[in-house]
């Protein structure tokens, strides 16, 4: 769900049934779109890192692309 959905199904309801959904997230996977951006602070350089995208893991979407760069590999 998007921040402003869970903001609203947090506002909507108790924090033991928030914190319910959240335990349910724990040790399940998730394929994380993550973007890094330099930054200058202090007098240093910096990498923040952003989560883009959160998806649920697929395990036949996963095979077929590795199977598809193995192909690449096999072609040259």
């Amino acid at each position: 769900m998007t921040a402003s959905e869970f903001k609203t199904f947090k506002d909507s309801n108790s924090d033991d049934v928030v914190q319910a959904y959240i335990d349910s997230l724990y040790f399940k996977k998730f394929n994380i779109m993550v973007k890094g951006k330099y930054e200058f602070f202090n007098g240093e350089n910096r990498v923040r890192f952003f989560a883009v995208k959160v998806l649920p893991y697929q395990v036949q979407a996963e095979n077929r692309a590795l199977l598809k760069r193995l192909e690449a590999y096999a072609e040259r």
